[in-house]
């Protein structure tokens, strides 16, 4: 289909050379055709011939933030920052401006920036996915009291997107937000009950609130649903090291160790023996 709209638009530019809706279907179509040069070429024309193109300027701006590495493709962020800077100066009220623009000072390390028009394509009307990007690169700027602020609302308006849940549990861990993390991951096991590592990452917030008897109980959950999972064994017998419970800690620990005899959790667990020989 996309290879007849870019027949069928180039035949339109024989008769009108400056269409610039022709123009810009014409580099869309390229684009899903992974043209990328073709692509851009066709967004430039078309802002040359209609400025206020602001689809246009959006779709040319994210073309510049794409990598990709295997094609020896690198982003563009300050190419997309000057496309878009002239788009917002004609139309700053659209919300996809400013999220585009966001990444690409992301992009640069200029999180003030970023942020700035990140709080700027939210008041405009961005969903729970600006809410996200803004968090997500909030907990990379080091800034985590805000950013688990925008986490838990882009949580909130992903009660079903069970990968986004699990994500932000990800990020609210590194930052260290525990109870966030735990009442997100309770979102996403309910989403997906069977899945024994969501429990034992729950499980990992209530260690880090020092909530021993609710961490054993994910552990423990997560190894009632698979036996051989080395990393429940393991956790466990952080757990119960941490409670003084030696003999259960032992027997946790060698579980570990056999079940992932030479592996990253199997070492781990071999060395937590060892240390408590020394003891």
């Amino acid at each position: 289909a996309y290879a007849e709209a870019v027949t069928h638009f180039d035949k339109v530019l024989e008769a009108d050379p400056r269409h610039a809706q022709a123009e810009y279907y014409r580099a869309v179509a390229r684009e899903q055709l992974g043209q990328r040069d073709g692509a851009i070429a066709g967004y430039e024309r078309a802002l040359v011939l209609d400025p206020n193109l602001v689809d246009a300027a959006v779709n040319l701006g994210a073309v510049y933030l794409l990598e990709d590495p295997d094609g020896g493709v690198k982003a563009q962020p300050a190419k997309a920052i000057a496309v878009l800077s002239k788009a917002a100066a004609k139309v700053d009220d659209d919300p996809g401006v400013h999220e585009n623009r966001a990444f690409a000072y992301r992009l640069t390390k200029d999180y003030d920036k970023a942020s700035k028009h990140y709080d700027k394509a939210i008041a405009l009307g961005g969903d729970s996915r600006t809410r996200f990007a803004l968090g997500d690169m909030l907990v990379e700027a080091t800034r985590c009291n805000p950013a688990a602020k925008h986490l838990m609302k882009a949580a909130e308006g992903s009660r079903n997107d069970f990968p986004t849940l699990v994500t932000i549990a990800d990020l609210l861990g590194r930052c260290r937000a525990y109870a966030d993390c735990v009442k997100t991951l309770d979102s996403a096991i309910k989403l997906k009950p069977g899945e024994p590592q969501w429990y034992v990452r729950r499980g990992l917030c209530h260690h880090g609130l020092e909530d021993e008897k609710k961490a054993r109980a994910d552990f423990q959950t997560a190894l009632d649903k698979d036996q051989s999972f080395a990393a429940a064994h393991y956790y466990l017998g952080m757990s119960w090291r941490a409670a003084n419970k030696s003999f259960n800690a032992k027997k946790s620990f060698e579980q570990a160790a056999k079940l992932d005899k030479g592996g990253p959790i199997g070492d781990k667990a071999s060395q937590a023996l060892r240390d408590m020989k020394k003891r």
